[in-house]
């Protein structure tokens, strides 16, 4: 059987302060702008590749990851099939600018301006990185024939940047055609950049939340759980063409106490379901850094995030399976997880970097995670 290199024909392109690329899991071209990169030969090259089932400069990321048996950037963007190919992008992927206003502890400084800044408090311009100005406008430009458009960041919410190219977007009569996705931590309701939601065709906001409660704080700091969980409630009452959907990115930290966050979900699949609006979760997995991969936990980690998978679903039957992806996600984690050895070293690699995090921050772990110690 003769190996798939192309699933899809090639639309759109990535577009972020770190340079042009294929996708957001690409190599970005650093010297290109928007315009230069989508008439180049390197694109041509790519799309020739795609249409010919050849593999791609670029795309090996993935097909690593496929060959592993796990869910690639490729195998995500099956749903854009439908997307139409013309003479300008039909879909862009932009990631204007690091700005964020959280520090992760899996993220690094080129996703978070407040990572950047606690690394080098000096740092210039506060850790934030941007596009240019040109940049912005020749994005402009690119997108007179967009139909998706997916935004991250950084936190897309607060880039002055997105507030700009969505006004650009309006004036030219082009917002009504394009399916928005947000990608966002969900701490805020920016008032200027939330009132152009109703603007767009439909808006598909996902919400990266990892764990339940202090848990998710911790590991998003310094984010507030209950802020998130008002702001969730509160876009339950937006109009019909918004719809949520959370990102659960699980690693080894928000395994601790993943029934509650399953519990949590249900009770707000249940408050948008009152209102006939559409929720889900979808299963994401933190392999890199390493130290914070769900691959490499201990045995009894393992064993209370089994119980909590399985007691959830028999107790709730029915709750998060209305896109029946979550259900079959866990049950083939849990199949990895099985035969998966747990690492010490790795393990000490991860409790020396909590000890790193919790000095530079003054912070304890287990104010946040009262089992910590416990379980790794």
């Amino acid at each position: 059987m003769s190996k798939t290199y192309c699933q899809f024909p090639f639309r759109g392109m990535f577009i972020s302060n770190r340079g042009m690329s294929l996708c957001c899991v690409s190599s970005p071209f650093h010297s290109m702008s928007p315009k230069e990169f989508w008439y180049s030969t390197i694109l041509k090259t790519a799309k020739k590749n795609m249409t010919d089932n050849l593999p791609v400069n670029g795309c090996q990321i993935c097909y690593n990851k496929e060959e592993q048996g796990l869910l690639s950037a490729r195998n995500m963007y099956q749903s854009d099939k439908n997307i139409p190919i013309k003479d300008l992008p039909t879909k862009l992927d932009l990631d204007f600018s690091n700005f964020c206003n959280l520090k992760c502890i899996m993220c690094s400084p080129r996703r978070s301006s407040q990572i950047a800044k606690e690394r080098d408090p000096g740092i210039e311009n506060n850790g934030i990185m941007t596009i240019s100005q040109e940049t912005l406008d020749e994005t402009c430009e690119l997108s007179h024939q967009l139909e998706h458009l997916t935004i991250q960041g950084g936190e897309p919410s607060i880039m002055p940047e997105f507030i700009y190219y969505f006004e650009y977007l309006k004036k030219n009569n082009l917002i009504g055609n394009i399916n928005l996705q947000v990608i966002t931590n969900l701490t805020n309701i920016n008032g200027k950049f939330y009132e152009h939601l109703n603007d767009f065709k439909s808006v598909r906001l996902s919400v990266s939340i990892d764990a339940f409660g202090k848990t998710n704080d911790y590991i998003r700091f310094p984010s507030k759980f209950t802020q998130i969980e008002k702001n969730l409630k509160a876009l339950s009452n937006y109009p019909s063409n918004v719809n949520v959907e959370i990102l659960n990115s699980i690693q080894n930290l928000s395994l601790v106490n993943y029934g509650e966050f399953l519990n949590w979900c249900a009770n707000i699949e249940k408050i948008y379901s009152d209102k006939n609006k559409n929720f889900h979760v979808i299963a994401m997995k933190v392999t890199d850094p390493k130290e914070f991969s769900y691959l490499n936990i201990t045995e009894q980690l393992k064993n209370k995030f089994f119980s909590d998978i399985s007691d959830f679903f028999s107790a709730n039957p029915n709750s998060l399976r209305k896109t029946g992806t979550l259900k079959t996600e866990l049950d083939l984690l849990k199949r990895t997880l099985k035969n998966q050895q747990f690492n010490s070293k790795l393990n000490n690699k991860l409790i020396n970097k909590i000890s790193d995090i919790d000095t530079k921050r003054q912070i304890k772990i287990t104010n946040f995670i009262p089992d910590f110690e416990y379980y790794f």
